[in-house]
């Protein structure tokens, strides 16, 4: 496919160590500050689908400005995309275990990531429960990261960790969200559609 991938930073927060991260990755960038979420996604596919831009941009990438970020990610995850119209990268999960309250910290070895491999959110998402996510853990996707020959697997769900979505898929799935949720409400409804979505391991931010 030609064409290049645009980065997508739907942005209501001003995070030092985000900018600066982001201010070394060399791609285009499109940049939606302050909107409200659901406008944001909007105005971005919508920019992303213009007809002057169908010859530029292949693949929309989002990254969320809390989400630290190297060119290398960038590449492997855009090498990746050219085989799978739905590719995702993935990241420790920021939603605690263990209730601030008992002095206790998540350490890595009992952290979850933010993807689930067999498992798709529930619909409507609000109404689910964190368990009903089966997050993998991040030892889990550490040890596929390290041990396996391929890369890439097939996943049910992933919280837009730095997301690449072929022009393809983004003409034919708009963002929604019901009472919260873009990530949970993609992941439902690519999957009615019967379109695929992965997870290259190496791709930890």
């Amino acid at each position: 496919m030609s064409g290049k991938p645009l980065l997508f930073i739907p942005s209501p927060r001003d995070i030092p160590q985000f900018n600066d991260a982001l201010a070394k990755v060399r791609c285009d960038k499109l940049w939606l500050k302050y909107y409200p979420e659901l406008e944001a996604y909007q105005k971005a596919r919508d920019w992303f689908l213009d007809p002057e831009n169908e010859d530029v941009y292949s693949h929309l990438i989002i990254c969320p400005d809390d989400l630290l970020i190297t060119n290398i990610d960038v590449a492997m995850l855009y090498e990746s995309a050219q085989y799978y119209n739905v590719i995702n990268g993935w990241c420790r999960n920021t939603i605690r275990l263990t209730p601030w309250w008992t002095g206790e910290k998540e350490t890595e070895d009992i952290a979850d990531s933010n993807i689930s491999i067999d498992t798709l959110p529930p619909d409507p998402p609000e109404q689910g429960q964190y368990h009903q996510f089966n997050f993998a853990s991040v030892q889990h996707l550490e040890h596929l990261r390290n041990k396996s020959t391929n890369p890439v697997i097939q996943i049910k769900f992933a919280g837009f960790p730095l997301t690449c979505i072929s022009r393809k898929i983004v003409k034919e799935i708009p963002f929604r969200r019901t009472s919260c949720c873009m990530d949970s409400c993609f992941s439902l409804d690519i999957a009615k559609k019967g379109i695929k979505q992965y997870l290259d391991v190496r791709v930890r931010t």
